[in-house]
């Protein structure tokens, strides 16, 4: 079975336990205004320190991770789409991607 560009990454990583957003980022210029703002209002902390990011999974042992990267207040994702997904990755609950909701 032939796979694309996409589906053989995906795989690839899948392979070594490892995924897209846990990869270092390649920007590492990041900052987080916003999400600072948001967890301090939600989450009752007073900053967002960098043990707080290691627990969020955004900082790495090599820096920032992609996660991190999408929460940043500048990215260079063209756009993000949202799965949730069920009991596996072939049942997906909804999604949101652009300025859709699907709701299966």
């Amino acid at each position: 079975m032939e796979v694309d560009r996409f589906e053989y990454g995906r795989l690839t990583l899948e392979g070594s336990n490892v995924t897209f957003d846990a990869l270092t980022s390649a920007r590492q210029d990041l900052s987080f205004h916003t999400l600072e703002h948001k967890c301090v209002e939600h989450l009752g902390i007073s900053e967002l320190t960098p043990d707080i990011m290691r627990t969020l999974r955004l900082l790495g042992k090599d820096g920032y991770t992609n996660a991190a990267a999408i929460l940043a207040d500048k990215n260079d994702f063209p756009g993000i789409d949202c799965v949730r997904f069920g009991d596996t990755e072939d049942v997906i609950l909804g999604s949101r991607g652009g300025d859709k909701y699907i709701r299966n």
